[in-house]
């Protein structure tokens, strides 16, 4: 499962994922690269603390469901769209 990460850069800043699936859920690196690193290892975090609290996990969206919500349209204007899979215990 993946799940779409909205890259930002403003100058002067660091880069920002954010997840429109998962409010709260925000991840930043000095690089594109430490971005989508922070973005990987926040993602399976973020969701593993839901699923510890019992709280439910909201469905992935597809990245035309993303791009076709109204309400994310003026996010989506300065972002560039990227999906970051979802990785479960790796270990296991």
């Amino acid at each position: 499962m993946h799940y779409v990460g909205l890259i930002y850069k403003d100058p002067d800043s660091a880069y920002g994922v954010s997840f429109p699936d998962l409010p709260g859920c925000f991840c930043a690196g000095d690089s594109l690269q430490e971005a989508l690193d922070d973005a990987f290892d926040g993602l399976g975090t973020f969701v593993r603390l839901m699923e510890s609290r019992g709280d439910p996990v909201p469905r992935a969206r597809t990245p035309d469901e993303i791009i076709a919500d109204p309400v994310l349209a003026e996010d989506l204007r300065d972002a560039t769209l990227v999906l970051i899979p979802l990785v479960r215990d790796l270990g296991s």
